[in-house]
């Protein structure tokens, strides 16, 4: 087990999907229950002793500023966030990453699966439901080889929003950043990395819905309704 240095919290999206409730507020400070995505998130990380965390900021990042104050957070600004995918917030933050849990900013925990330390890298829940979400794809070995990012009517170990990346991995990400595509996600920097040095790359099981998040306007408005 590998104990967690640091977190990085990516909220530099828009949240496009939930149309109007994006569009003066960005999607990881919508409280449908009373608290942000994202107070919720920073809350269970210093619950696990997990104190030293970044969160990347883009749309509109100014909103996030009041962060630093309430919890001793540092905002990342990633001025990229517009010009490609999640991984130019990688690119922001990659002098801070160590052995760091990286997690998505509009997520929801149900209790708290966060863990201080571990062995594993890529979290992902079995699932026999209709779930709109990347599947795993693994080798023999049992390291992560890629994705079916079209999952939904299928059965398998369904992607969940939470990745942690050991020293030796970092170190091979930040040299092919230079020329990884910055329209591509996270992931694929990280696997394609992973498998360039020869790195494991394993997963993480959670409970089905321990780690979750809303992608419409109905689903938002379902959840915040059924407190």
């Amino acid at each position: 087990m590998i104990k967690v240095d640091n977190a990085v919290i990516l909220a530099a999206g828009r949240g496009s999907r939930l149309k109007h409730l994006t569009s003066e507020t960005p999607k990881p400070l919508l409280a449908p229950r009373g608290i942000p995505f994202i107070e919720d998130i920073i809350l269970k990380l210093k619950e696990k002793q997990i104190n030293e965390i970044y969160v990347v900021v883009g749309y509109l990042g100014e909103k996030f500023n009041y962060l630093e104050e309430k919890f001793g957070v540092k905002i990342i600004r990633n001025t990229e966030w517009n010009n490609g995918n999640n991984v130019t917030s990688i690119n922001a933050v990659k002098d801070c990453l160590s052995n760091t849990l990286v997690l998505n900013g509009d997520i929801i925990l149900k209790g708290n699966p966060i863990q201080n330390e571990y062995e594993s890298s890529l979290t992902y829940v079995e699932s026999n439901s209709n779930i709109d979400e990347w599947i795993v794809e693994l080798n023999k070995e049992g390291n992560v080889e890629g994705f079916i990012k079209e999952g939904l009517g299928k059965t398998g170990l369904y992607q969940r929003e939470i990745i942690f990346i050991t020293e030796p991995l970092v170190k091979v990400m930040k040299e092919n950043l230079a020329t990884f595509d910055m329209e591509e996600y996270q992931e694929y920097l990280m696997i394609d990395s992973a498998k360039q040095a020869k790195i494991p790359f394993k997963t993480f099981e959670v409970g089905e819905r321990t780690i979750f998040d809303l992608d419409t306007v109905e689903e938002f408005e379902e959840y915040a309704n059924s407190k």
